[in-house]
């Protein structure tokens, strides 16, 4: 009988298994909690490709809005959409889902979505169900941001607010209009004699006038400047025979890219020494006609085919004849390049 109470009371309180127990009960609820920790993990995963994704089309669209406001809309989705595709997590692919443009303001907001599958957690219940991941990026575009030019600028208060101006003779001098604003064309004074210049927005600079500007090129880069603009140096009449003639005779009839330069006091930064203007947008100008002196020997008196032209008989008054026709439109058909935009993420 002892022995049967001895042995009954070993069995009894032997924990042996007790664990294996409380695991079957907890089992179900640790894969539960593992895979949410999982599914979660890859959700974030995938939300931050499909932002990057949605960065990356956002400025995409609006670096097209800036080079060309008026067919960026039009093909605003076929600009971004790869951006997106191409950042999408896997196997999940993001698409966009909105795209909105504010010419006002210059900005564009795109919005991105992916649906995400919880693949470990539909294992447990078979539900299959997913969350809709959205995300939104807006990107900002400052048109003409930089542009090469040729090496003359233009005084603020000379251009016109609105564009497809008349069409007049605006002399190369800095004559005051409106107060203390510079006027008329000037040469953009940089240190070097290149006939083509790299301007940015915001640049300081020395403008000079009358017969100061010297301007040279090499015969490579007249010849890559005429066929960017479609002339044909075989056209030209043999009295321009330097590259610099040949290159301001190619702009007659042509619209070109102008730097606006104002006093540089508009301008945020404090400027350097000596640098009196800065350069504050660009203008396209279409060019009827020039009398120019680029250097003491070489000169340009011309007029556009079938327009009558009124340039001054002496050469004591410089200036070019056209008009302006509008701000910061890029064309790549312009001397000597788009405007290429600034673009950054605002939002």
């Amino acid at each position: 009988m002892r022995r049967l109470i001895a042995r009954y009371r070993e069995i009894t309180h032997d924990e042996r298994g007790a664990n294996a127990v409380l695991i079957v009960f907890l089992i179900i609820p640790m894969l539960g909690f593992g895979a949410l920790a999982l599914d979660i993990s890859a959700q974030h995963a995938d939300h931050t490709q499909l932002q990057q994704g949605a960065d990356a089309a956002s400025l995409a669209i609006a670096q097209a809005c800036g080079r060309n406001e008026a067919t960026c809309g039009a093909t605003a989705t076929a600009t971004g959409a790869p951006y997106v595709v191409g950042n999408g997590g896997i196997p999940v692919e993001g698409g966009i889902e909105d795209i909105s443009i504010d010419y006002t303001n210059d900005t564009v907001h795109v919005v991105a979505s992916a649906d995400f599958p919880h693949f470990l957690a539909s294992l447990i219940d078979g539900a299959g169900e997913s969350t809709l991941v959205r995300v939104g990026s807006t990107a900002k575009w400052e048109a003409g941001a930089s542009a090469t030019v040729v090496p003359f600028a233009i005084g603020e208060c000379t251009v016109p607010t609105s564009g497809s101006s008349s069409p007049s003779f605006i002399p190369i001098d800095r004559s005051t209009c409106g107060g203390a604003e510079p006027g008329g064309f000037g040469w953009l004074d940089d240190g070097t004699t290149s006939c083509i210049k790299d301007v940015t927005l915001g640049d300081f600079t020395t403008i000079t006038t009358g017969d100061t500007g010297k301007c040279d090129l090499t015969t490579a880069e007249l010849s890559a400047a005429a066929a960017q603009i479609g002339c044909s140096l075989g056209s030209i009449p043999r009295a321009y025979r330097t590259t610099a003639e040949k290159l301001f005779y190619c702009f007659i009839g042509r619209t070109i890219l102008v730097p606006v330069y104002s006093l540089a006091a508009d301008c945020d930064v404090t400027p350097p020494a000596g640098k009196a203007y800065c350069i504050t947008k660009f203008a396209a100008f279409e060019v009827y006609g020039m009398k120019v002196k680029l250097t003491t020997g070489d000169k340009v008196d011309a007029c556009k085919p079938g327009y009558t032209c009124h340039l001054p008989s002496s050469w004591g008054s410089l200036g070019f004849e056209g008009r302006f026709i509008s701000y910061i439109t890029a064309d790549d058909s312009w001397m000597l390049g788009p405007q290429e935009p600034a673009i950054r993420l605002v939002g």
